[in-house]
């Protein structure tokens, strides 16, 4: 079992990290936090408003391109939480609107246009009725966009979490293999202490936690009013 906390310290670019589970009385738990090299990408704070998670400018004056960095990354639809790095996450709200599954929402999708990145898309869709949760990744494979999806039972006191980049280099290397397996705290609180002490401080940016009913948000940056 890996140690979530040596994990992230251990690597100082994750890039975009998602972590979907339960906690030991069965409360569902997501977390979501945003990471950049660039001024660009780190110029943004999260917004929590009526249930959405959007990424924003923290100064408008300084937004250079906001096609990959500005997005609704948390959206409620029915009983299911989508919860991604990017736009697609209303391609996942729109395909369950319209009773279609998962794997037709991505076949719709590619791989972000950030040559030489190409930045993959990550996500969770949890369904809150039947305690279990998707996780998936759309990235380019040798110049071919590949889909995976990995669909597990929410296990109390534990988490699976993936994430956008295998380690900090140049080009960005796209994360491997299966999901991670974690052992979680139980609250809000403790959860968000646990990952915002354990990002790189020089490269976090946003961080985003739910337990049950309970969200949390914590910005590096404050928004320009």
């Amino acid at each position: 079992m890996l140690d979530l906390k040596e994990y992230l310290k251990n690597n100082t670019y994750p890039g975009r990290f998602i972590l979907a589970g339960c906690t030991r009385d069965n409360k569902a738990v997501l977390a979501y936090a945003i990471m950049g090299r660039s001024g660009n990408s780190r110029n943004r704070v999260f917004t929590l408003e009526d249930g959405v998670l959007e990424t924003r400018a923290a100064d408008e004056s300084k937004l250079e391109d906001p096609s990959l960095i500005i997005y609704k990354a948390k959206l409620e639809e029915g009983h299911f939480t989508i919860l991604t790095n990017g736009d697609h996450t209303e391609t996942v709200e729109q395909a369950i609107k319209e009773q279609k599954s998962l794997e037709e929402a991505l076949a719709i999708r590619e791989a972000e246009p950030d040559s030489p990145n190409f930045t993959p898309r990550i996500g969770v869709l949890y369904d809150n009725e039947k305690m279990s949760y998707t996780l998936f990744i759309l990235k380019k494979e040798e110049g071919k966009d590949v889909r995976l999806a990995y669909t597990y039972p929410a296990i109390p006191g534990y988490a699976h979490a993936i994430h956008t980049y295998k380690e900090n280099a140049s080009p960005l290397p796209p994360f491997e293999g299966n999901p991670l397996m974690f052992e979680i705290p139980d609250d809000a609180e403790s959860l968000k202490n646990l990952l915002w002490s354990s990002l790189n401080e020089e490269n976090k940016i946003s961080l985003y936690v739910k337990v049950g009913d309970d969200e949390i948000v914590v910005n590096k940056y404050k928004e320009e009013e």
